[in-house]
């Protein structure tokens, strides 16, 4: 391991294959502490298994993304980390079994960062736990969050988001203004869901600009009473799209 400060090195992508046997987190670890002028890190596909004889936290005080995608941080190895001036985070289910929700609390408690983005993107593997995420905004730990996107949520992790955006903005996400859901299954209709949206919408008028909540296939259609809840958010400039992505996706509030 080179003990000269990396200064010129600004990203770093660590990439495994998802049948990797877990490796040490510790020379990632000593890679970081010597990276001060990291931006950029993401850690793919890439399992670690715990560092208990780590002596002190890693700070990353330049690093504004970290994206965590198809791996596990087992053992809660974010509580090694600090990132002062993180703007965007990205997180996939994959580390939630293996993380307890308390670490990802611990990481934005100790780097109190600017974050501007948040990205969850939770697939079809594992439980879907949503604890953390209520517990920060409570905690207003994701009071900055301007953009929030969530990836193959469950339903009641969707109702749970919102009934969270359903409170005054000023007690949760307060600086919210571009709600994205993609992949959104059809068992969020014709339930009770798009009523708890439409509640959540009302509860940020003025504050929330875009809304897209993309679904997972192009076989949907939009009862009448459903198009007509939203009509009111769009007559009063609010940005909503509800269809499929990619060419040719076509936004059913504006269906005949």
């Amino acid at each position: 391991m080179p003990q000269a400060p990396l200064t010129c090195l600004q990203k770093l992508h660590i990439r495994g294959a998802y049948d990797d046997a877990p490796c040490s987190w510790i020379p990632i670890l000593e890679l970081l502490r010597l990276s001060p002028n990291l931006a950029d890190l993401r850690i793919q596909n890439t399992s670690f298994v715990d560092a208990d004889d780590v002596d002190e936290n890693v700070v990353l005080p330049n690093l504004r993304r970290l994206k965590c995608t198809g791996g596990f941080l087992e053992g809660s190895s974010l509580r090694w980390l600090s990132a002062p001036g993180l703007e965007t985070l990205t997180l996939s289910p994959s580390i939630f079994p293996n993380t307890e929700p308390g670490a990802i609390i611990s990481f934005l408690r100790r780097s109190s960062p600017p974050l501007r983005e948040l990205v969850v993107s939770y697939g079809y593997i594992g439980e879907q736990d949503f604890t953390w995420f209520a517990l920060c905004t409570t905690m207003s730990l994701l009071d900055t969050v301007s953009h929030l996107e969530l990836n193959s949520a469950m339903p009641h992790i969707l109702d749970r988001l919102f009934t969270i955006l359903e409170r005054p903005p000023s007690n949760a996400l307060p600086a919210l203004h571009t709600l994205i859901l993609r992949n959104v299954e059809p068992e969020i209709s014709p339930g009770p869901s798009w009523n708890g949206l439409a509640r959540a919408l009302t509860s940020r008028l003025g504050k929330l600009r875009t809304v897209r909540v993309i679904l997972a296939d192009d076989e949907w259609t939009l009862p009448q009473e459903v198009r007509s809840l939203f009509a009111e958010f769009l007559e009063d400039g609010m940005d909503i799209y509800i269809g499929t992505e990619g060419f040719g996706g076509t936004n059913l509030l504006a269906a005949n």
